[in-house]
């Protein structure tokens, strides 16, 4: 199951500060898109409520809603998340096999292109 790191979760809590109107049940929502070339990426998108499949990811700053297809691509890695004054950066990080991110276990780190959510 994707986790989320400890970076992920005081980024979480500074969007969930400065953003208005958002209802108790917003939340970022992670989905895989596929450009026109063929590659694969993961988006963040704040929305109002997870949709009817998603996978929900409780006890964070703020909703963590994960489309099926990408919660199963990212079975084995962690949300990673910066906050830069105002702004916020998240990114996908590989876990390794005992699950700590270090390279220490069954696995490379393999860090995923991070993408900022629409804000």
């Amino acid at each position: 199951m994707l986790t989320i790191t400890d970076g992920a979760e005081e980024a979480l809590a500074m969007l969930r500060d400065s953003v208005e109107d958002l209802p108790e049940t917003g939340g970022v929502r992670i989905t895989q898109e596929v450009g026109s070339n063929g590659d694969s990426a993961f988006a963040l998108q704040l929305v109002e409520h997870p949709e009817e499949d998603d996978v929900v990811l409780d006890g964070h700053a703020l909703g963590v809603f994960v489309e099926p297809q990408a919660a199963r691509l990212l079975e084995d890695s962690a949300l990673d998340g910066e906050t830069h004054g105002d702004h916020v950066h998240f990114g996908f990080v590989a876990l390794d096999g005992d699950g700590d991110g270090d390279g220490g276990g069954n696995g490379d780190d393999d860090p995923r292109e991070p993408h900022d959510p629409d804000a």
